[in-house]
């Protein structure tokens, strides 16, 4: 599969964000809202400091961000502490 964004540009905010991975698609939309009724809005990752009421999903990296592939077997519900957690922990240091 290759990635989504082509360019190796990723916007880090925005319409343009959202139009690049998907966020805005009815799809992803559909599946996200699935996820969270699902898992009764219960966070599934439960890091420590968890919030335990899950607001956001958690998309499989596998994906390489690509919502349009998004499953419910591919995502769990998460609070927004335990998926920037787990999100922060793949992500490259940045350079001075």
């Amino acid at each position: 599969m290759s990635p989504i964004i082509r360019s190796g540009y990723a916007p880090r905010r925005g319409p343009e964000r959202a139009r690049a991975y998907g966020y805005n698609r009815r799809h992803w939309q559909h599946t996200r809202l699935a996820r969270l009724e699902l898992d009764n809005h219960q966070c599934q990752l439960r890091y420590p400091g968890c919030t335990h009421t899950a607001t956001t999903v958690d998309l499989d990296h596998e994906l390489n961000g690509n919502h349009d592939q998004a499953t419910l077997e591919n995502t769990r519900s998460a609070c927004r502490h335990c998926h920037a957690t787990k999100d922060g922990q793949g992500r490259r240091p940045r350079y001075a």
